[in-house]
């Protein structure tokens, strides 16, 4: 297999939910005892991990509905999601073609005032632009 001369990252659209581990966060809670006080053992009280909500995490909106015929406010909280992204491997050959100077069709007389980087630029926007995202990096690797 060829060297991998850049690694592009793009940014699709949609995006995926959080997981239940990523958008909650662990707290210690002490343990009560029946009576209600803090249960301690040797002189220290006794917690318990509980996963809770991570607020951040979250995106809140709020709906009015009416129940029989009240109007009530009913809080709604969904996890956040993250972009898709899907990062290319492109070989050194793949990269020469991409900063050579034959032109593509679309770029008539200015391809070969573009710097080496510029076309290379231009090739990633036009790869990110078929699969419907944007390019988020251009990393070149020597």
């Amino acid at each position: 297999m060829d060297n991998i001369k850049v690694n592009l990252s793009i940014l699709l659209q949609g995006g995926t939910m959080l997981s239940v581990e990523e958008s909650t966060r662990i707290i210690e809670e002490p343990v009560k005892t029946p009576s209600g006080s803090i249960k301690h053992v040797d002189g220290k009280p006794v917690t318990r991990q509980l996963r809770v909500p991570d607020i951040h995490k979250h995106d809140k909106f709020e709906l009015e509905v009416l129940n029989r015929g009240k109007k009530e406010t009913v809080k709604v909280f969904t996890r956040k999601s993250k972009k898709c992204k899907q990062i290319m491997h492109l070989n050194e050959d793949a990269y020469d073609y991409m900063v050579s100077a034959e032109r593509p069709p679309q770029y008539k007389g200015v391809w070969l005032t573009l710097t080496p980087y510029q076309r290379l630029k231009l090739q990633c926007n036009r790869i990110a632009e078929s699969l419907g995202g944007t390019v988020e990096s251009i990393q070149i690797l020597d």
